[in-house]
């Protein structure tokens, strides 16, 4: 079966410009692609064959605004039931950042059992950003991403499956792995979250790291 045009399918909607960050193919075949939308979440389908898929949500595209709150989108996985969780960041008032999580059904509609079909903000101290995301076995959702107070700090944080924070994690639900450095993804063992990212060696430069920490 050929793909798109030459193997590229272009993802384009008449009214908004599209910046796709993350992609998940379904066991039919179907390729998800999330991203953000002119300070929208997006979600999208692709068919096997590359073009959009007009059966899912409206004309193949699912869009979720908050008024007054930018939304930003880095990663996006689904849960076992097919539910789609993304993770990102939104911007509150001119200069502060919060951490984002939203939880959606498989046809890009807001889950009404995750905090209320509402974004979960998380505002682990100055500019936080989730870049990444996993989902434990028993449904508690693992974000991994940065914050900027003082310096930059690698921070994961969990959240119960109905989208409160676990407050056993860290002991405010989230905690900070290290400093000075990034962290671009996050796996979930039976023990312990594996995280992997940079950080600052004792010379002040940043090196390749895994972070383990214990379930």
């Amino acid at each position: 079966m050929s793909f798109g045009n030459g193997g590229v399918a272009e993802v384009k909607h008449a009214d908004y410009p599209i910046e796709l960050r993350s992609v998940l193919v379904r066991d039919d075949g179907k390729i998800i692609v999330g991203g953000t939308a002119d300070d929208q979440l997006v979600i999208a389908c692709v068919t096997p064959n590359g073009e959009v898929d007009t059966t899912f949500a409206d004309k193949g595209f699912g869009f979720y605004s908050s008024p007054g709150t930018p939304l930003r989108m880095r990663q996006m996985v689904a849960q076992a039931d097919g539910k789609l969780v993304c993770a990102g960041a939104a911007s509150i008032g001119n200069s502060r950042t919060v951490g984002m999580v939203m939880r959606f059904n498989a046809d890009a509609s807001p889950d009404s059992s995750f905090n209320g079909a509402s974004p979960v903000l998380t505002d682990a101290e100055r500019d936080t950003f989730w870049n990444a995301l996993a989902i434990q076995s028993d449904g508690k959702i693992v974000m991994t991403g940065n914050n900027a107070n003082l310096q930059l700090l690698v921070i994961a944080a969990r959240l119960l499956p109905d989208g409160r924070p676990d407050t056993s994690f860290g002991g405010n639900g989230w905690g900070s792995l290290g400093v000075g450095g990034l962290s671009w993804g996050v796996s979930v063992q039976s023990n312990r979250i594996i995280v992997a990212g940079e950080n600052l060696n004792d010379a002040g430069a940043r090196t390749p790291t895994v972070y383990g920490v214990q379930l």
